[in-house]
């Protein structure tokens, strides 16, 4: 499990990634007050071997960056950041897992 920083929508965001898998991608998305830490048992599990796990910090959380505009915090702006964050790393069908 490595941590990276990628820039989306100019704001720096952290992202934990165990490398590849055969099977498959799976993006888990934290709930309110966490980070992608939360997913730490995931991605030390055998149940998920073989799969591709990507974790992200959304805006503000973990190690990401907080947002110029405190307004825009909400659901629109975090699927918006999903989205591109799926563009920035060149995936596509995908499992997502939120909390």
């Amino acid at each position: 499990m490595e941590q990276k920083i990628i820039n989306i929508l100019n704001r720096k965001i952290s992202y934990i990634d165990n490398g590849s898998g055969e099977l498959g991608t799976i993006i888990f998305i934290h709930g309110n007050s966490f980070s992608s830490q939360t997913f730490s048992k995931q991605f030390n599990s055998s149940l998920f071997e073989g799969y591709r796990l990507l974790a992200l910090d959304l805006y503000g959380h973990g190690d990401s960056e907080k947002l110029l505009n405190p307004f825009g915090y909400h659901l629109p702006q975090y699927a918006k950041l999903v989205v591109e964050f799926m563009k920035e790393l060149g995936l596509s069908n995908v499992i997502i897992a939120g909390h």
